[in-house]
């Protein structure tokens, strides 16, 4: 299956490169032209009629506005004179019995008649009367293209074909992390992501990389079934090609579903750490500093390669229109058609690339897209065993200082700057007075978009201690230990009732530890409107602090009865003191512990001053209480230590953190002025 994917890949992307240089060949647009241009020469066609159910004749163009006027069966051979597509999009042959329909209307498009020979009209048309000959009718000339443009067409398809299998593959990826993190992980497996999922992972990112790089090598693939002389030569065809790529990249990685929109995050962390991104997604030592202004790969140097063609073709075109106005208006008066004042101020080539660059850049520059979303709260969550599995194309065994570590707030701040680097230097660039406005007022808009997520990457993360050692009562907070208390409670009343033959029972899964409502999720619903008490039951009835789901409780369920708001507060009131309780006896048998834990240090230090034994059974259970307070200080020596280093991993974090924050608020500040500046000139410009 793998190699069926890659054969097919290599397929689109050799074609789609043929289609590229073709539609941007010098001769290409004089080709189009020449063939949309009114012809003086009168064509007529012979057609025949292939369909089994025959062709209706109609008189005129439009089908449903007009009478039927006879039939032409299957087979029969006709002379048409002059052909035109009509409202409905179908292309109509006049013959001299009336309009036929090349093909048929609604979504199977049938072929009705086809076209057997072409020549060239000497005499008059006889049906016609010489004024409706004559007639100057405002219509577009549909000439008969060229073979090789033909080609170029059909191969084009591939393309979508191609982003259809691409996103299949990404769906079905993704539904297979989200499985795997739905999975019990108390089995202690070595990975819970299957083999297929990791195999999906290094087919997608895999082939997505060698899309980027086939133009480079496009020349050096020998033995690949693909013709040397097809190289891909001008930067035209190298950003055309580019904008398909970018469109391909952008449908893998966001979906949208209604009002659910979902972002592969383990694909776009595959593919950059295939191309050399570090930060967010491997361990950095202290010393090793990646600055994200200078960290480049092959998918940042392909956008970078379209906005600079984008840049170099508006300027062109802009000084071409001032140089050829005058002579346009001539050219428009001898051939006695108006003269448009809209002139066109990019090319085909930028039409095609620039929209796709910038619709990947706004999903890429989201920070709720890649901080915020499911999928990186599953990376997040997820087990050093299986990061390194899903990235086992990129984690090599001779890559053994290498660990996999997603960081989201770090991969999402540096891949912002360094977005923010590229947008920028093309905001600040001279050719960027020559765009038009509907190039520049989307990327103005974007820029503000940069503006805002810098300023949230200014800030730096808030940092807590979630690496406690779980050996170690004293680390362990007493309500974590409860909580604990209640997992192992639960799973043991569970074995229990299988035990004692009740194999229908259900196993508790979940703690039993009561739900709390957080005051941050009652606070930001009693802004919404709802009062504390109904703000309070909603978050109680659906069981989690998410305000979008307990907004959707308390918009569809009013507010209960004065009776039973007191009785849920009651029952409130109830587990708290419960909860005091508990967490009292915790704490005073944590305090007792320690009391022992000291009681035997201090009489083991202290044992030279004690009576000696009188007979075996004393010197046996002093021996004894030695073992047992030599390992008890061990272990509190060795806690003590896990704690303190795990205290200074803390602070380093910490440290780094802020800095990368500063990092980007100082960048931020160093384009807040040359943004404004710019703003205000295209504004007074």
């Amino acid at each position: 299956f793998e190699n069926l994917i890659n054969q097919l890949s290599l397929l689109h992307r050799s074609a789609l490169a043929e289609v590229c240089k073709v539609r941007t060949e010098p001769d290409y647009d004089q080709r189009e032209l020449v063939r949309n241009r009114r012809s003086t020469q009168q064509l007529v066609y012979k057609i025949r009629i292939v369909c089994q159910e025959g062709a209706i004749v109609r008189n005129g163009i439009d089908i449903d506005d007009c009478e039927n006027v006879g039939n032409l069966e299957m087979g029969e051979i006709v002379e048409a004179y002059d052909r035109c597509i009509n409202s409905s999009g179908v292309l109509r042959y006049q013959t001299r019995r009336g309009w036929v329909s090349e093909q048929t209307r609604g979504h199977g498009r049938d072929q009705i008649a086809e076209i057997l020979d072409l020549r060239t009209r000497t005499g008059s048309i006889p049906f016609l009367a010489t004024s409706v000959i004559n007639k100057n009718l405002k219509r577009i000339e549909c000439g008969i293209p060229d073979l090789r443009s033909t080609c170029a067409s059909i191969m084009s398809r591939l393309h979508g074909s191609q982003v259809n299998l691409f996103s299949s593959l990404e769906r079905f990826m993704v539904s297979g992390i989200r499985a795997s993190s739905l999975r019990d992980r108390s089995q202690n497996q070595s990975n819970s992501i299957n083999s297929h999922v990791q195999s999906l992972t290094r087919i997608l990112s895999t082939n997505l990389k060698k899309d980027f790089e086939f133009i480079p090598k496009c020349g050096s693939l020998e033995g690949a079934g693909i013709d040397t002389t097809s190289k891909v030569s001008s930067d035209a065809a190298i950003c055309m090609y580019y904008g398909n790529i970018f469109n391909l990249f952008h449908a893998c990685l966001y979906e949208e579903k209604r009002e659910r929109r979902f972002f592969n995050t383990p694909l776009l962390l595959n593919f950059l750490a295939l191309g050399g991104w570090k930060a967010g997604i491997f361990e950095v030592e202290r010393d090793d500093k990646i600055d994200p202004i200078t960290t480049e790969c092959g998918f940042i140097s392909a956008i970078r390669f379209v906005l600079q063609h984008s840049l170099q073709d508006v300027e062109c075109f802009a000084i071409k229109e001032k140089s050829t106005q005058h002579e346009n208006v001539q050219i428009a008066k001898q051939d006695g058609e108006s003269h448009h004042s809209l002139h066109q101020r990019v090319s085909r080539v930028v039409a095609s690339s620039f929209p796709p660059v910038l619709s990947l850049l706004r999903r890429l520059m989201s920070r709720s897209l890649l901080i915020d979303s499911q999928m990186s709260t599953i990376l997040t969550k997820m087990k050093p065993s299986d990061l390194e599995f899903l990235l086992s194309n990129v984690v090599t065994p001779d890559k053994t200082n290498q660990t996999p570590s997603f960081n989201a707030y770090c991969f999402t701040r540096e891949l912002h700057l360094k977005l923010a680097e590229v947008s920028f230097n093309t905001l600040s660039d001279r050719r960027f007075a020559f765009a038009p406005a509907h190039i520049v007022y989307p990327w103005m808009n974007f820029m503000g978009e940069i503006i805002s997520t810098l300023e949230e990457a200014g800030k730096p993360k808030q940092i807590t201690n979630t690496h406690e050692n779980p050996t170690s009562s004293r680390a362990r907070s007493p309500l974590s230990e409860l909580s604990d208390y209640n997992q192992r409670l639960a799973r043991n009343l569970s074995s229990m009732s299988v035990l004692l033959g009740r194999p229908g029972a259900r196993p508790i899964e979940r703690s039993t530890e009561p739900f709390e409502p957080s005051e941050s999720s009652i606070a930001r619903l009693s802004e919404m409107g709802f009062t504390r008490d109904h703000a309070i039951e909603a978050l109680e009835s659906t069981g989690t602090n998410r305000v979008e789901i307990a907004m959707e409780y308390a918009l569809t369920h009013p507010p209960s009865s004065p009776a039973t708001r007191e009785r849920r507060r009651a029952a409130r009131e109830e587990r708290r003191l419960q909860r005091e309780r508990l967490i009292s006896s915790l704490v005073e048998r944590s305090s007792n512990a320690d009391r022992n834990a000291t009681g035997r240090e201090s009489s083991f230090v202290n044992d030279n001053s004690a009576p000696e034994p009188s007979s075996n059974t004393d010197e046996h259970t002093e021996t004894n209480n030695d073992t047992q307070a030599r390992n008890s200080i061990d272990n509190d020596v060795a806690t003590s230590n896990a704690v303190a280093d795990e205290k200074e991993k803390l602070q380093e974090e910490i440290k780094m953190e802020k800095e990368m924050a500063v990092n980007a608020k100082r960048y931020l500040d160093s384009i807040k002025e040359s943004f404004t500046r710019i703003s205000l000139d295209i504004i007074e410009g």
